[in-house]
C-alpha cells in the first residue's frame, strides 16, 4: 500500500504538478509582462490591472499546492481555499457572462446600426476585447481551482482514495475554526486561558471526565 502511495505521489507531482506550475508561471508572466511593457507600468498606475494581477498572483499561487495535493494547505487553509474558489466561479461567471453579452451584441447588430456606430463604439469594444485577452490567463488559472476543487470533493490523486478528507465540508471547516483559528472563538480563548491557570479544561466543569473528575461541579457538590 505505501508503494502505490509512493507512486502516486510522484506521478502527481511529475505529470500534473510540475507542468502546471510551469503552465501557471508562463500565465502569470503574461500578464506581469503585458502590463509592465505593453500597458506601460500597468497604464501609470490603474487599480483595475493593478487589482486583477494582484488577484492574479494569489490565485496562482493557491493552484500550486492544491494541485499538488499538499496535506498541509488542504487541510490547514480551509476558509483561504473557499475564498479562493469562491472568487474564482465570481470571476469567470463575470467574465464569461460580460463576454456573451458582447457577441450576442455584436452578431445582433443590423446593417443599419452598424452604419451609426460612432468611434468611441469602436474603441470600447476594443478596449473590451483588449482586456478580454489580457485577462484570460486567470479564467484559466480559476478554471483549474474550480476543477480541482470538484475532483477533491470525490477523489484524491495522491492519496488514492474515496475518502473526503481533504474535501471542503463542515467538518473540515470545524477543524480548521478549532485549530488554526482558535484565537477568534471566544468559547476555545476561555478554555485556554482556564487550562494555563487551573491545569483543566473549561468542559470538565459541566461533563464529567474520568481522568479530572475532580473539577466536575457535580463530584465536588457530593463531596
Amino acid at each position: 500500500m505505501k508503494t502505490l502511495v509512493a507512486f502516486r505521489i510522484v506521478f502527481n507531482l511529475v505529470f500534473v504538478t510540475i507542468p502546471w506550475t510551469i503552465t501557471a508561471w508562463l500565465l502569470w508572466l503574461w500578464n506581469i509582462v503585458f502590463n509592465s511593457w505593453l500597458n506601460r507600468g500597468w497604464a501609470e498606475g490603474n487599480l483595475w490591472l493593478l487589482g486583477n494581477t494582484a488577484f492574479a498572483t494569489s490565485q496562482t499561487l493557491a493552484t500550486l499546492p492544491l494541485v499538488g495535493e499538499f496535506e498541509f494547505y488542504l487541510r490547514r487553509m480551509f476558509f483561504f481555499r473557499v475564498g479562493s474558489l469562491l472568487s474564482a466561479i465570481f470571476y469567470n461567471f463575470t467574465y464569461f457572462f460580460m463576454l456573451a453579452d458582447w457577441f450576442y451584441n455584436i452578431y445582433g447588430l443590423t446593417d443599419e446600426k452598424i452604419e451609426k456606430l460612432g468611434a468611441l463604439d469602436m474603441l470600447m469594444n476594443m478596449f473590451f476585447i483588449y482586456n478580454s485577452i489580457l485577462h484570460s490567463g486567470i479564467v484559466i488559472v480559476n478554471n483549474v481551482i474550480i476543477f480541482k476543487e470538484i475532483e477533491l470533493e470525490f477523489y484524491q490523486l495522491v492519496k488514492g482514495s474515496m475518502s473526503e478528507d481533504y474535501a471542503l465540508s463542515v467538518d473540515l471547516a470545524y477543524e480548521s475554526l478549532n485549530e488554526d483559528l482558535w484565537l477568534l472563538n471566544p468559547v476555545l480563548v476561555f478554555d485556554v486561558i482556564f487550562f494555563y491557570f487551573t491545569g483543566y479544561h473549561s468542559i470538565d466543569l459541566i461533563e464529567d471526565n474520568p481522568e479530572d473528575r475532580g473539577m466536575y461541579i457535580i463530584n465536588q457538590i457530593n463531596k
